[in-house]
């Protein structure tokens, strides 16, 4: 401490460095956390264990087509057959007031349709439940509105908690308003015949029949499934790219800065190791100064981080996990010490007589 005191400015400029670097992965990391709570959130309130899609489909939520006669095809405790669409709603009063949504078809009671918050939930063909977030964007319930090419206007007549899925506000609708909606007056030939995209399940699937002829299916697990919807996993891997190469320069700048500060040293070093002071005692001081160094610099950056976050737009898709957080502070603060470790070779090598001649 009496070095960093000493030197106060010189730690300072190698510690605001880090605190930028590591403000920059703080940020990143929220922004990581934010994008995929953006893209999932709305698959993740079903609360569900696993997913049956077809196997065609290349574990792509969007791309499986089966009907509602396959629901029969699984056997599991709670089940519920889900309908996908995306597209652009606007209030039927305002046509050039459009938001871009996500339709769920559904059963209304499931455990795939959220609990309303306010209204009640849809009973009816042509009615909706809608996100709180698309009511915060001047929807209402009672508002008829337009999804795409539909025809026939939705009534809203409830409003659940606020959930997105790929990054845009949800709708929750009948599986009858939903197959309207995406295939149009095409006919079927029964109820069974008509379409779904997934089929949901809670607890265990006891058993999962593919028989000849029939379309196959497979069941994913959540996380799976997740990580197979579109543009999800080249963000992450994108974001976590970034990060790491962040975390990898923290330690090339705590290292440069330590060796040369050792080198700037090394004639103390000498004087030192000729009045007996073991190297373990200066390698000792060099890592600490390095750890108290990124920790300071690191928690000041999670500080600044977290009140960044508070300002930041409701639009933008930002999550301040802390748990994260702190496992990424955690791995700075040691890179930073690995850093420092870097000059204790150096310092081993010192010769006391040298050294002193040098001086």
């Amino acid at each position: 401490m009496q070095e960093i005191r000493f030197s106060k400015w010189r730690y300072a400029l190698v510690g605001g460095i880090i605190l930028l670097v590591a403000y920059m992965v703080f940020m990143l990391s929220g922004l990581a956390s934010g994008l995929q709570t953006g893209h999932t959130k709305a698959i993740r309130d079903w609360h569900a264990d696993s997913v049956v899609l077809t196997q065609d489909a290349n574990e792509v939520f969007g791309a499986s087509q089966m009907t509602q006669g396959d629901l029969q095809r699984v056997s599991a405790g709670s089940k519920s057959a889900i309908g996908l669409y995306q597209g652009s709603a606007s209030r039927a009063n305002a046509s050039n007031d459009k938001q871009n949504v996500s339709v769920f078809g559904s059963a209304a009671g499931s455990f795939t349709t959220p609990s309303v918050i306010r209204g009640s939930n849809y009973s009816k063909k042509y009615q909706v439940t809608i996100s709180q977030n698309l009511a915060d964007d001047g929807f209402a319930i009672g508002d008829r509105i337009t999804v795409s090419n539909l025809a026939h206007t939705l009534t809203v007549t409830g409003i659940v908690p606020a959930t997105t899925y790929s990054i845009v506000p949800v709708i929750y609708t009948s599986l009858d308003t939903w197959t309207e909606l995406k295939y149009g007056g095409q006919p079927f030939a029964s109820e069974s015949d008509k379409p779904i995209n997934a089929i949901a399940v809670r607890g265990t699937i006891r058993s999962l029949s593919n028989p000849t002829g029939k379309t196959k299916l497979q069941r994913l697990d959540m996380a799976t499934f997740i990580d197979n919807i579109p543009g999800v996993s080249a963000e992450q891997l994108t974001f976590k790219g970034m990060i790491g190469l962040l975390i990898v320069i923290t330690a090339a700048i705590v290292g440069m800065f330590m060796y040369v500060i050792t080198l700037q040293k090394t004639a103390v070093f000498g004087v030192m190791k000729a009045q007996g002071i073991p190297t373990r005692f200066i390698a000792r001081s060099i890592v600490a100064q390095a750890a108290i160094l990124g920790l300071a610099s690191v928690v000041l950056a999670f500080a600044l981080a977290w009140l960044s976050s508070l300002a930041l737009p409701s639009a933008m898709p930002f999550s301040a996990d802390v748990g994260q957080w702190t496992v990424v502070g955690a791995a700075l603060v040691l890179v930073t010490v690995v850093g420092g470790l870097f000059s204790v070779r150096t310092v081993s090598k010192v010769d006391p007589i040298t050294a002193m001649g040098e001086e």
